[in-house]
């Protein structure tokens, strides 16, 4: 396995090279080799399959984009293979005012085991660790409990609506994030 740079006890999360991310627009399970490990045969998660291109395309304009794009979510526990099954990352480096927006997406049957959660945790700790972020930002539809929860756990807060595409940003400051002790 490539790796990871970000680590907690059972999830190792692998920033997506250019030549994972070809890889897997070609054919998912090639990205297997990449991770050794196991990928689902629902790879990618229906919110990532219609944007793997984009994030394929705009790393391959940032060269050095590595962990900026997309972060594979490994899960590792004793005895048994790793299988990949989520992912979580931004839509490229923080804009001019330090404002970073993030996703994240777990395969459906990792639901409801804390993954989406952790990996954001990580990939959140990762982010401020840049001077440059002041912001980060999410959007989620407003019924879609599971990944409001997530975003409360990580100490978002609900900063307005987006009407015309139906959704709810939520925003963690910098500030807030250094005052929760993360």
């Amino acid at each position: 396995m490539i790796q990871p740079v970000l680590q907690s006890e059972r999830l190792q999360l692998v920033p997506a090279t250019c030549a994972m991310l070809d890889a897997e627009c070609s054919a998912p399970n090639l990205i297997a080799g990449f991770l050794d490990a196991e990928v689902p045969s629902d790879w990618p998660p229906e919110s990532l399959r219609d944007v793997l291109p984009w994030f394929r395309d705009h790393h391959m304009k940032d060269p050095f984009g590595d962990g900026w794009y997309s972060w594979y979510t490994v899960l590792t526990r004793s005895g048994e293979r790793a299988v990949l099954v989520g992912g979580v990352g931004s839509v490229g480096r923080s804009d001019h005012a330090g404002v970073l927006e993030i996703g994240y997406s777990v395969l459906p049957q990792f639901q409801g085991w804390g993954i989406g959660g952790e990996m954001t945790a990580l990939f959140i700790a990762w982010a401020f660790r840049d001077v440059s972020v002041v912001r980060i930002i999410a959007r989620t539809a407003p019924g879609n409990q599971p990944s409001v929860a997530l975003l409360m756990r990580n100490r978002f807060e609900e900063v307005g609506r987006d009407v015309e595409n139906d959704l709810v940003e939520y925003e963690l400051t910098r500030s807030r994030y250094e005052v929760s002790g993360r």
